[in-house]
């Protein structure tokens, strides 16, 4: 190597030895400015370092950075003091209010309850006068008296009776006898069930427990009684058909053809009862043979010469006349027995709703709604029927 080369000769050992020596404070090059109580030490001969944990400083103590500890950059950070709230009760915190309040806010504050009351006093006296505050009976009396006026109607029909009295009667006419039996189906019916319901929704049944107790009982031996209503309209169909044969055999006055009784017991054969049926059937096949033997003697060429045809002939026919009249002597069929019209008993029914309707008309007389009426208003009283 040649020592004239500037870069050998400017790191050579000779150079390093003559060059100049730096002074500085070591403890100051060591130190920083650190906020948390950390420092850094570096090692010279390795180039490492490590994170030194300071002890934190006593108050007063000036800092490598210039500030007394907990002054200026050194201070710790303000937590914020949430203030306690004083815990007054509401009667405190009312008086005071009251204490700061204004003249203004005072008068407001014992005007509005003032005003408040006054108010309910005069709703009250108003309620009290027009009665509006009270239980209103009027529905409760029109509808029970509806149903009232539902039981006198029922109670004095007697289509059912006539049902019976009229069913081989061949003088009333089916129209007549048809209306008998609507009628005693309506009848049959009893009360409106509506009518009971809208009775059960009304005010005095709901609000006066005396009312809603007699009400109770009478619905009990109502809902009783129904369901029973198909039964009894099968055995009045049975009367019909029986009425409508009846009008058919009492009124034929010509001689019957084999047409005419496959005709008349068509509605026998018919009715869906086997009853009914078989005596169609029967009758109708008796009634023939008596009309041919019947036919063969009158219209025998031997009935005026005493021959013994004839006399046979003739007894053939008088056995099958008679054959005849015992069967329906004996067969015909008894609809009062045989198909008894076993009518609902509605008497408890009814006695159960005269309590229930005397309890409503004495409170509604008591409770009178004026505008909705409905009773006798008398000058000093009012009376309900």
């Amino acid at each position: 190597m040649d020592k004239t080369d500037s870069v050998s000769e400017l790191f050579s050992d000779q150079n390093n030895q003559n060059a100049k020596q730096i002074q500085y404070d070591e403890t100051v090059v060591k130190s920083q400015i650190d906020m948390v109580g950390k420092r850094v030490e570096y090692e010279p001969t390795s180039g490492s370092s490590v994170v030194i944990e300071e002890k934190a400083p006593t108050s007063g103590e000036v800092l490598p950075n210039g500030f007394p500890a907990g002054v200026g950059p050194n201070a710790a950070p303000e937590t914020p003091v949430k203030k306690e709230r004083t815990k007054l009760n509401l009667i405190q915190r009312a008086k005071d209010f009251f204490t700061h309040a204004t003249k203004r806010q005072k008068i407001i504050m014992v005007a509005a309850p003032a005003s408040l009351i006054v108010l309910a006093i005069l709703v009250t006296i108003i309620g009290q006068a027009t009665g509006a505050f009270k239980t209103d009976y009027s529905v409760t009396y029109s509808t029970a008296k509806e149903i009232k006026n539902q039981i006198t109607k029922i109670r004095g029909d007697v289509s059912c009776n006539k049902i019976s009295e009229y069913a081989s009667n061949s003088a009333t006419s089916n129209e007549i006898y048809q209306k008998y039996i609507e009628d005693c189906k309506q009848n049959m019916a009893g009360i409106d069930g509506n009518l009971v319901t809208k009775l059960g929704d009304s005010a005095g049944v709901l609000k006066d427990p005396e009312i809603g107790r007699k009400f109770d009982a009478f619905r009990t031996v109502f809902n009783a009684t129904n369901g029973g209503d198909e039964d009894i309209n099968k055995a009045l169909d049975l009367y019909a058909v029986w009425h409508k044969w009846s009008v058919i055999e009492g009124n034929k006055t010509s001689d019957w053809t084999e047409a005419d009784i496959l005709n008349a017991t068509k509605i026998l054969r018919e009715s869906g009862n086997q009853r009914l049926k078989d005596y169609g059937e029967k009758w109708a096949t008796l009634k023939a043979q008596a009309n041919e033997a019947t036919y063969r003697w009158l219209h025998s060429s031997s009935k005026d010469d005493g021959s013994v045809d004839f006399v046979e002939m003739r007894r053939a026919a008088d056995d099958a006349k008679n054959a005849f009249n015992d069967f329906e002597r004996n067969e015909r069929p008894n609809l009062l027995t045989e198909f008894p019209l076993k009518f609902v008993d509605l008497a408890k029914v009814y006695a159960k709703f005269e309590e229930l309707y005397e309890v409503i008309r004495k409170t509604y007389e008591e409770n009178y709604n004026f505008r909705a009426g409905g009773c006798r208003e008398l000058i000093n009283s009012v009376r309900c029927e």
